[in-house]
């Protein structure tokens, strides 16, 4: 995994958050979050110290993939928080 540095917070809910980044790569926010993104540079996990979100791709039958968020139940494991 790269560590393409820090960005500006995407917002309360994370609705400004980057969906895409560079592949095999994730990037802190300055709000405390870690945003880890797939071979294809999908979102795929948005990790703060409170919480995991994992974001799924949902395949529509026109092509287009749409993100879906589950959050995980319980507390964040503490090789997530390194």
């Amino acid at each position: 995994m790269k560590n393409e540095g820090t960005i500006t917070s995407g917002g309360r809910s994370g609705g400004n958050r980057p969906l895409t980044g560079t592949p095999n790569s994730y990037v802190k926010t300055d709000a405390g979050h870690t945003f880890v993104y797939d071979s294809e540079g999908k979102l795929i996990y948005d990790i703060s110290g409170e919480r995991v979100k994992i974001t799924i791709w949902d395949k529509a039958p026109n092509g287009n993939s749409y993100p879906r968020d589950l959050k995980l139940e319980g507390s964040v494991p503490s090789d997530l928080l390194k």
